[in-house]
């Protein structure tokens, strides 16, 4: 019996389901996944088609940011422009960006716009963290708003 190996260390992470796991454990007829919050699933084998190996390549860590309608979209987009590029300094695990997406969506409570940053899968909630924390600081600190608006009664 040939059986091909995609994994090749036990601690790459996965996706099983939409869930962040790292194998712990390959055997002979399951093997045994933990997620992010310690819990241990074991699959059988046959099942290691459902099973996406993240290791392999770097991942993106996609933020969208809600604007509400009466901002200056390109005044926004000019402070993303030249800020953005800052933020790698302040975080290790960023491998390239973060970059301004554009608008990703237009709704009828305001626009999203999208930024996303490479890193590696294994810290992309710490990626996720730093970018969200200087986002809001860099939209604090030129006075923009973010979020819907709120509608007035």
């Amino acid at each position: 019996m040939y059986v091909e190996w995609y994994f090749v260390n036990i601690t790459e992470y996965s996706n099983y389901y939409l869930d962040v796991n790292f194998i712990v454990e390959i055997g002979i007829r399951s093997t045994k996944i933990m997620n992010t919050v310690q819990d241990v699933k074991s699959i059988n084998n046959r099942d290691m088609n459902k099973i996406v190996n993240k290791t392999k390549k770097n991942s993106y860590c996609d933020i969208v940011i809600k604007i509400p309608f009466g901002q200056d979209i390109n005044a926004i987009e000019k402070m993303l422009d030249e800020e953005l590029p800052k933020v790698k300094d302040k975080c290790p695990y960023i491998l390239s960006g973060p970059t301004n997406g554009g608008i990703d969506e237009i709704s009828d409570s305001g626009m999203k716009l999208s930024i996303r940053t490479e890193c590696l899968e294994a810290y992309k909630f710490e990626v996720r963290t730093v970018v969200n924390k200087e986002l809001m600081e860099l939209f604090e600190k030129y006075g923009f708003r973010l979020g819907s608006q709120k509608k007035e009664a």
